[in-house]
């Protein structure tokens, strides 16, 4: 039995489905907290299985009988790294043989990319727990872009601190089809992964691309991030919402998302989907 949590998330459906396309042989199970909104699941044959990251007892009756458990982690940043503690030992407690974890790209408490913290103290309590493991770092999403992109599109500025430095992004959906690959085909006991594409690129050559399959000029400007922070506050952006931005600035001007590695091609079995690719259908046909 396959169980895979976060599925009625985009990342999460995604692994289901492909598993599904793998095999109708494959028992595929999925965590919800709510199953009125699983109906599309169920209706694929997955089995709906009451659980809640923040409610442990229901996580061990959810993974029992569970060989190999999907853990994608959770959306929900406030007392994140309690919630995965709790699926890390419920999981250990109900006998769960193999777990694969959504990590985040080269995770480290050390990161200046908030997010990157609770990854890499997920990591340790899996290591803590002896279970078999295998972590997949996955860098930023390319899918996320063209909402980022959404208003420099329509003033052909785009604005954002990042000192010259590249940054890797890769499809969702490339990454899905690799969770299941590797949860399907099994083995990769103990190992972690860098999930990334196969280049990393600066902002100036994000906007390149975008103008070139858009028709439409965007040119990019680098700022200081000292500046960029000030005119965040000045707009009277919550201070949360300023403090995420400046961590994801701060990655990039560090470095932190320079890293180009070919796990993810090996696990697909193919190249990933480039940049200029994924932005032509985004943008385009959107």
């Amino acid at each position: 039995m396959i169980l895979v949590t976060g599925a009625t998330g985009h990342l999460g459906g995604a692994v289901i489905d492909f598993l599904l396309k793998k095999s109708h042989r494959v028992k595929v199970a999925a965590l919800v907290r709510d199953k009125n909104k699983a109906e599309e699941l169920s209706k694929k044959g997955v089995e709906l299985r009451d659980g809640d990251y923040t409610n442990y007892s229901s996580l061990v009756e959810a993974f029992k009988g569970v060989e190999k458990l999907g853990f994608v982690s959770s959306s929900e940043l406030e007392n994140r790294v309690q919630q995965h503690t709790n699926v890390v030992n419920a999981a250990k407690e109900a006998g769960v043989k193999h777990i694969y974890y959504t990590s985040g790209v080269r995770a480290s408490v050390n990161s200046k990319f908030l997010p990157s913290h609770d990854h890499a103290k997920t990591e340790e309590a899996i290591n803590a727990s002896g279970l078999t493991y295998t972590i997949f770092r996955n860098t930023f999403y390319m899918d996320e872009l063209p909402g980022f992109l959404a208003n420099p599109l329509k003033t052909g500025k785009w604005v954002f601190p990042t000192n010259g430095a590249k940054a890797n992004y890769a499809s969702r959906i490339d990454m899905a089809e690799a969770l299941a690959n590797a949860i399907y085909d099994g083995g990769h006991e103990n190992k972690v992964y860098e999930i990334t594409s196969d280049k990393a690129y600066t902002d100036y050559e994000i906007a390149e691309i975008v103008s070139k399959v858009t028709g439409k000029e965007l040119k990019y400007t680098d700022v200081p991030l000292s500046d960029f922070i000030e005119g965040l506050k000045k707009a009277g952006l919550p201070e949360a919402t300023i403090t995420m931005i400046k961590s994801v600035s701060g990655a990039i001007c560090d470095g932190e998302l320079d890293i180009v590695d070919d796990s993810l091609e090996k696990l697909l079995g193919r190249k990933p989907q480039s940049m200029e690719d994924f932005l032509k259908k985004a943008l385009v046909s959107s």
